[in-house]
């Protein structure tokens, strides 16, 4: 956090109606007052001093909150820090709820630098193993949901991802959950097929979540889903339906200009889309406009892949210096992962720019390929069984709660006939 350059004067603090913040609960009524992400981060800053005398727990959730109202306002850098600082304050005390909201948060802004499942999962597992100390079951059923995208990378701990997220179902089942939470499931369920190549139930529950979001209007968590069902839908061989989701990613960016990176997304999924259908020309130009809103996004892993993408169309298209250049700027970048097949594919542009033999590259693309498509297969047969399990307890869940939801609608009917 950079220190100073929101500070306040008393009339805006007046104009605020923020002068004092005695405790944690009037600064979150104040926040819930306040649209605007500029006002609501002046807000939070302005409880600084006040805050000096709340208790450790609460001095810890300011933190919380000035992270989240930074990452509002683009400043992904000082949330880090503030989520670090509200790690390193709450360790000071018994574990307790906070700490592990803190840790997730922290977690999810590791995500957003490198997308990297060893950076910014220890985090997470640290949070899970809290969350069971203190023992209250919605940070518990948080934390299971989180640490279960860990296992996107790891399809051989299938088994052990599915206990986690059967945990999370159980204590939904029993507490009540919110549907949010129910959403939440959904998607790392989703996470947790796709890294075990079953594409077709991560689809399905990819919608499942995206329904839920929509009926909330949750915009944020609606354009993240459509954004994982384009590449879904693409794995599915159903060109159509990535298609209608990249149009409804476009339909969001118009609709939602207050998120200023879903036209990069947008573009993003554009492009992959084409190059996926191996239409190297009719990917360019939405990556070329992708790429021009690349400071839009803070998520740095995709601006690399795009520029992976067009490195290789460009080869394609007969642009092998063009697609060379693309090419080391990927391979340059910290956010380059070295186990994806865009780092082999990369080096193999490169090397034919550099008058490499043009047929070996081709076998080492074709190779990649090959693999990469055996092991989906593979997978699928091994895990097909082991997904029912988790199929079928959510399909239990969903109507213990379409239950619930009916008997509330019946007892409001009920009152407004009484």
């Amino acid at each position: 956090m950079r220190p100073g350059r929101w500070s306040l004067g008393i009339t805006a603090l007046l104009w605020l109606g923020l002068a004092q913040a005695g405790s944690l609960v009037e600064l979150q009524s104040a926040l819930k007052a306040r649209k605007d992400p500029a006002e609501r981060l002046q807000a939070v800053e302005a409880s600084e001093a006040d805050s000096l005398d709340w208790p450790l727990e609460d001095r810890g959730r300011r933190l919380i909150l000035l992270g989240l109202e930074l990452e509002a306002n683009h400043r992904i850098d000082d949330a880090f820090e503030a989520y670090d600082s509200a790690v390193s304050l709450l360790r000071g005390g018994p574990p307790g709820p906070a700490l592990v909201d803190a840790l997730l948060e922290r977690s999810y802004i590791t995500y957003v630098r490198t997308n990297q499942v060893d950076a910014y999962c220890p985090d997470r597992r640290e949070a899970l193993d809290l969350a069971r100390q203190v023992g209250q079951p919605e940070p518990l059923a948080n934390a299971l949901v989180k640490v279960a995208f860990c296992y996107q990378t790891r399809p051989e701990d299938f088994t052990e991802a599915l206990g986690l997220l059967q945990e999370a179902v159980s204590i939904a089942e029993a507490e009540g959950l919110s549907g949010d939470r129910r959403a939440m499931i959904y998607n790392a369920t989703a996470s947790v097929y796709r890294g075990a190549s079953l594409h077709d139930r991560s689809y399905e529950f990819l919608g499942k979540a995206y329904d839920l979001w929509a009926k909330a209007g949750r915009k944020q968590d609606m354009f993240n889903m459509l954004h994982t069902m384009v590449v879904e839908a693409m794995s599915l061989s159903r060109e159509a339906d990535a298609q209608r989701h990249v149009d409804q990613l476009f339909e969001l960016a118009d609709s939602s200009p207050e998120f200023t990176d879903f036209r990069f997304f947008a573009y993003y999924n554009q492009g992959l889309l084409h190059y996926l259908a191996g239409r190297y020309e009719a990917a360019l130009e939405p990556l070329d406009q992708a790429l021009a809103l690349a400071d839009t996004t803070e998520e740095r892993y995709f601006v690399t892949v795009a520029y992976a993408m067009r490195a290789i169309a460009l080869h394609h298209t007969g642009q092998r210096d063009k697609g060379a250049a693309d090419a080391r700027i990927y391979l340059a970048s910290d956010a380059a992962d070295p186990e994806s097949e865009f780092h082999p594919m990369c080096k193999a542009v490169v090397a034919e720019a550099e008058r490499d033999l043009p047929a070996a590259i081709a076998a080492l693309w074709i190779l990649e390929r090959v693999q990469m498509d055996t092991r989906r297969r593979l997978l699928g047969r091994v895990f097909d069984a082991q997904a029912r399990v988790l199929d079928e307890r959510i399909a239990v869940y969903d109507n213990r709660f379409l239950q619930q939801t009916l008997q509330l609608q019946q007892a409001e009917l009920a009152r407004l006939e009484s």
